[in-house]
């Protein structure tokens, strides 16, 4: 076998075995994503190819570090499609108590703006784990600190407090047990707890000013009770002594004042309910005064019939027929015993003269009731006309001059003024005397 034949089976093995390598490198690499830099405090057991993770899955690798004065520039390639939000935060973690470590980054970006590219992020914004001998030397210098003394007077204590008392901190324990599984099972409500404390502690601080104006009030107030503090118990005094003179009086009149307040509570209760109604009633009250304060002249003392009248002589004639069979029957004339006669004899359009307008078609009240008369048989014109007469003659007392009721007005006004001569004895009076007898 010749030499060229030798170096190339031998160069075979390694040209495969670089490929395998560079595979396995490039597989690892992310590559074509973005690069971000951090500067942290130290870089204990970080190292070149340590993870980049975010939420606790590898969305990265550590490609470099590098001395950043006092403190140390880490390098990060992440993978494609990773963005990094404005408010990021870069911390090296432990993957275990003394084992390699990683960079977490938090939060995980959801949208909106992203750190911006070539800028480190700052010290200020990033966070290393104490180390272990960090630790044990703080422990150690706390220790040092002890006073050896006072530590052992202090455990002597402890042991004379705990002595004999093994059952109680056993129950102690599991009581402590019990209530931290309560708490843990209760976390979500203690956690809307501290949330709404969190909400009111804001509420306040926004509104310190208020509050510290209350309390200048409050303070305010407090004085002046302080510097009237003998009248303050001078009037307590008082009070104490007047619920002392009511009380057997309460104690008396409990039953009749129960009885009271009741009726009084569902007197308001009925008021609140009916509440709109009782405007309601107050404002129509009050046109129904306005309208009656419109209707009566207290000047000529009379009231304005306007066209009231125009109705009036209508019931006086119902009236007037009524009478009329009435006096028929007690005298046996069956031609006008009947109600049918004296419709046909008296028209329901009438009007009166003086009172209302007789337009066309309208005949007066007077007209009406002379036909109506006329109407009856010569006997019976003759026995109204002499019982007509007796019941004027029967009258014992003489007529008064005035009797407060007067014949309407021509302009539709029902005159009520006593001073007026000839309005003593009017229409009303004569027409009662003559259907029933008086007034």
């Amino acid at each position: 076998m010749s030499a060229v034949r030798r170096s190339r089976l031998v160069a075979l093995p390694l040209l495969l075995a670089l490929s395998l390598f560079a595979s396995a490198c490039s597989l690892d690499r992310p590559g074509g994503g973005r690069t971000v830099q951090a500067v942290v405090v130290r870089s204990n057991n970080l190292f070149v190819g340590s993870d980049v993770r975010v939420l606790g899955m590898k969305v990265g690798r550590v490609s470099a570090l590098a001395a950043d004065g006092v403190h140390v520039r880490v390098t990060m390639d992440l993978n494609p499609g990773i963005e990094v939000p404005a408010d990021v935060r870069a911390e090296i973690q432990p993957t275990s108590l003394l084992g390699e470590r990683f960079v977490a980054l938090h939060p995980a970006y959801t949208g909106g703006p992203t750190w911006p590219e070539g800028t480190p992020i700052p010290l200020e914004r990033t966070g290393v784990p104490a180390e272990t001998d960090e630790v044990l030397a703080s422990f150690e210098n706390w220790l040092d600190g002890l006073n050896p003394e006072t530590l052992a007077e202090l455990v002597d204590v402890l042991a004379e407090t705990v002595e004999g008392q093994g059952k109680g901190l056993n129950a102690l324990l599991d009581e402590g047990g019990d209530t931290i599984r309560v708490l843990a099972d209760s976390s979500e409500d203690l956690m809307a707890a501290v949330t709404a404390l969190a909400d009111v502690s804001q509420t306040l601080s926004s509104r310190d000013a208020r509050l510290s104006a209350a309390i200048e009030h409050w303070s305010t107030v407090v004085g002046v009770l302080g510097d009237e503090s003998d009248q303050v118990v001078a009037g307590v005094g008082n009070l104490r002594r007047l619920v002392a003179e009511l009380k057997p009086l309460l104690d008396e009149h409990v039953v009749p004042l129960s009885s009271d307040l009741r009726n009084l509570t569902t007197a308001l209760q009925t008021v609140d309910r009916n509440l709109a109604r009782v405007g309601l009633t107050i404002s129509g009250s009050a046109g129904l005064f306005d309208a009656a304060g419109d209707a009566f002249e207290h000047e000529h003392a009379r009231l304005k019939l306007l066209n009231v009248g125009n109705e009036l002589p209508r019931h006086i004639a119902e009236r007037f027929a009524d009478r009329l069979v009435g006096v028929c029957m007690r005298m046996a004339e069956a031609v006008c015993a009947t109600r049918a006669f004296w419709d046909a004899h008296l028209p329901a359009a009438l009007c009166w003269e003086g009172v209302s307008s007789c337009a066309e078609g309208r005949e007066s009240m007077a007209a009406a009731f002379g036909k109506a008369m006329r109407a009856l048989p010569p006997e019976a014109q003759r026995e109204l006309a002499d019982e007509a007469r007796e019941r004027e003659q029967a009258q014992d007392e003489p007529e008064p001059e005035d009797s407060g009721i007067g014949l309407p007005l021509p302009d539709g006004r029902l005159d009520l003024d006593s001073s007026r001569p000839g309005t003593g004895l009017g229409l009303w009076e004569r027409l009662a005397r003559m259907l029933g007898g008086g007034r």
